[in-house]
């Protein structure tokens, strides 16, 4: 998991960010969290990669040194509403599935034509 850390720390740097820059996007105080967190010091869950990856301007995917993990890792970069057509995509029938499907090719058709 080190490319973690160092991926953490190379694009804080590609920004021209400090550490204290970092740490106070993500409202830390002080920079010392930061400080832990690239040197592998300190792991991070799954909500804090979110949160670094939006601080950073990137994917939490780029962050762990990977352009697609699957889906379950493409689901939790989803905004909010995303998370929701595909939670309610999954619960659909096949009918259900077949109607949304339409609905969404059809409005995607006409932003095409736009």
């Amino acid at each position: 998991m080190d490319i973690l850390y160092e991926n953490i720390k190379r694009r804080r740097l590609e920004l021209g960010l400090t550490q204290l820059d970092l740490a106070k996007r993500l409202g830390y105080n002080d920079k010392s969290t930061i400080a832990k967190i690239e040197k592998g010091n300190t792991d991070l869950s799954v909500s804090k990669l979110i949160s670094f990856a939006k601080a950073l301007n990137t994917t939490p995917l780029k962050l762990i040194g990977a352009e697609s993990a699957g889906p379950l890792v493409d689901y939790l970069v989803l905004s909010a509403d995303e998370q929701f057509i595909v939670d309610t995509y999954s619960r659909s029938d096949d009918a259900e599935k077949k109607l949304l499907l339409a609905y969404f090719k059809a409005l995607s058709e006409a932003q095409n034509k736009k």
